[in-house]
């Protein structure tokens, strides 16, 4: 653990100094031999420990993409820090498969992952559809499907690198120590804007090394994970720690996704609680609206008081990013009945040619008055700022129906897996809250697109890993606890 945190916090000064030197002019060649001795320290222990390289890849997706140094770019494609973690943790992965003799993927890996992996699939048939209609845009989407396809390749090399309960220790105490401090970075972030009163108002919204949304991502993972660990019969007294760190992540990114996606998650794993008392099961029909109605009552509380102007823009449709977005949504439904049935292709859809078209912007202009020009696309396009309309207006209704069946297919997968980890068991709460985390993302996703590479694509696919990793784990335990007492009666 001694590693792993020196590990962690060398990985954030890092990033964090690189931005810093690369704002005022010094190029990253210029400090590179500084981390040569960290780098050889680094991969000498992920190939000895193939969960520390996991441990690097998730460190470096906690960090904005555009606040780290490109290694090297080949026009649309590029290299990445976080790509070089990638490959030695591929090595190290290799050369334990190759000493061991055998590749350790479980049948619950096999079963989370192969509907998701049809529908990768599909995506990259709809690069064919940009290549036809949209020549000048098809490397850039190439380079974005195979990002994502290499972010879904790292829950497989995680899952492997996932052997023992140990290792499971490592990962999630990992990721809470990056949720912690990516928060306590926007939380300094948010005390320097006060001493020079930049941010004055309690209205302001701060980033730390993430962005805004990825912060309030992060945080209210932190508040999910807190309330899944305070049901843990072995919980410790750091819960309500993680707690109070989530909702002040939240409380400084102020994004309503994060709000709504928390909030969602809570209500629905409060339900799931019913489910298992027979008593409280009779009364479930009538509390689960209540809870959906005060969700809801919460998540319009929180995001009216922390964000006022927007939620004000948004009643009059006037104004601000609330309405931004609905002027996003409505062009993504307007892509997809012009082409229902295939769409335009994978990331077709933030181009000049689509989305800022004279015809759909003509629409617009029409449709919302009030707004200004720079609410419109004439002048620069946009990403589809939600992965469902994104998938509709991109893949058409065959992709988003093969999604739709692809998630159903998974999810039946995750019941399954929490319904075979008993109470009580050491994975329990890794497990639930693997499960609730996937929920809180695809509940999040409704004001965000989908991309590779990025903190929450990441996380999606290391949960599946992870938690495909802790059913097996759980399995074996439940084997020898059996063979155990079989020896013992004989």
């Amino acid at each position: 653990m001694g590693a792993l945190a020196l590990m962690g916090l060398t990985g954030v000064f890092v990033a964090w100094g690189t931005r810093g030197l690369l704002a005022t002019g010094v190029t990253f060649g210029n400090f590179l031999p500084l981390l040569l001795p960290v780098a050889a320290a680094a991969l000498s222990l992920i190939l000895i420990r193939p969960v520390m390289g996991a441990l690097a890849v998730l460190a470096f997706s906690f960090v904005n993409p555009a606040s780290l140094p490109t290694l090297a770019e080949f026009g649309e494609f590029s290299i990445r820090l976080g790509d070089v973690f990638l490959g030695i943790l591929l090595l190290s992965v290799f050369f334990r498969v190759t000493l061991q003799n055998r590749m350790i993927v479980s049948q619950e890996f096999a079963k989370l992952f192969v509907p998701l992996s049809v529908f990768l699939l599909y995506i990259g048939l709809s690069l064919v559809n940009v290549a036809l209609n949209l020549p000048n845009h098809f490397l850039f989407s190439l380079a974005s499907y195979l990002r994502l396809v290499l972010t879904a390749f790292f829950g497989l090399l995680l899952h492997i690198a996932l052997v023992d309960r140990r290792t499971v220790i490592s990962f999630h105490r990992a990721f809470l120590g990056l949720c912690m401090l990516s928060i306590i970075v926007a939380g300094w972030e948010a005390w320097q804007g006060i001493e020079i009163q930049r941010a004055a108002e309690f209205s302001s919204r701060f980033e730390g090394l993430l962005g805004v949304n990825s912060l309030g991502l992060v945080s209210g993972l932190l508040v999910l994970y807190a309330v899944v660990k305070k049901r843990d019969r072995y919980r410790t007294a750091a819960w309500p720690l993680l707690f109070c760190f989530g909702v002040l992540g939240l409380f400084l990114a102020k994004s309503a996704s994060s709000i709504l996606a928390t909030c969602g998650s809570l209500a629905i794993y409060w339900a799931s609680r019913q489910l298992g008392n027979t008593v409280r099961k009779r009364y479930l029909l009538l509390k689960l609206p209540v809870a959906t109605l005060a969700m809801i009552v919460v998540t319009g509380l929180a995001v009216s008081t922390l964000r006022p102007g927007d939620f004000r823009g948004l009643v009059d449709v006037t104004e601000g990013s609330f309405v931004h977005r609905l002027v996003i949504t409505y062009a993504g439904l307007r892509i997809f009945f012009e082409h229902p049935l295939l769409g335009v292709g994978w990331q077709g859809s933030g181009t000049m040619d689509i989305v800022g078209s004279a015809a759909l912007n003509t629409l617009l202009m029409d449709k919302f008055m009030k707004l200004p020009d720079n609410y419109f696309f004439l002048q620069s396009a946009t990403s589809l700022h939600n992965m469902y309309i994104q998938f509709l207006g991109e893949l058409g209704i065959l992709g988003f129906l093969l999604f739709v069946l692809a998630g159903l297919w998974t999810a039946k997968a995750v019941i399954r897996i929490l319904s075979n980890i008993p109470i009580g068991s050491p994975y329990e709460v890794a497990a639930q809250f693997y499960a609730f985390g996937l929920l809180f993302l695809l509940i999040w996703w409704n004001t965000n697109p989908l991309f590779g590479g990025q903190v929450e694509s990441t996380l999606a696919f290391s949960f599946l890993g992870a938690l495909a990793a802790v059913a097996r784990l759980e399995r074996l335990r439940e084997k020898d606890a059996s063979t155990t007492s079989r020896d013992s009666a004989t």
